[in-house]
């Protein structure tokens, strides 16, 4: 009798173990790269882009290639997605894709920064 008991704790532990680990698994997301077309104009662009990037939560690595404006950034999923990503930049003042650079920064960065007119 005590040997049946000890055996359906131990099966009920085990059961509980395993859907805690699926749970934590499907809570921790996947990695994934985007790429998006920026305005950066310079290397001080870049860096600040880059850098700013690097420190949002849920962002591995960010890379602007400024021969063609691209930035390819790597997140965690269950942490970021790509609109928050692009709000960091425009946030910044320069466009993200589609997404328009927020205006009253734009006008305060530096003229090497911004869009040829």
């Amino acid at each position: 009798m005590k040997s049946v008991k000890v055996m359906l704790v131990s099966t009920a532990l085990f059961l509980l173990a395993g859907t805690s680990l699926l749970a934590q698994k499907k809570n921790k997301g996947e990695w994934v790269t985007i790429e998006i077309k920026t305005s950066a104009q310079c290397e001080m662009c870049k860096e600040k882009i880059e850098t700013r990037l690097i420190d949002t939560k849920g962002v591995k690595s960010a890379v602007l290639d400024m021969t063609n404006k691209v930035v390819s950034v790597k997140y965690n999923t269950a942490k970021s997605d790509p609109e928050k990503i692009r709000k960091v930049i425009t946030g910044l003042g320069y466009d993200a894709d589609e997404m328009k650079a927020d205006e009253s920064v734009y006008k305060t960065l530096p003229g090497c920064c911004k869009k040829p007119e």
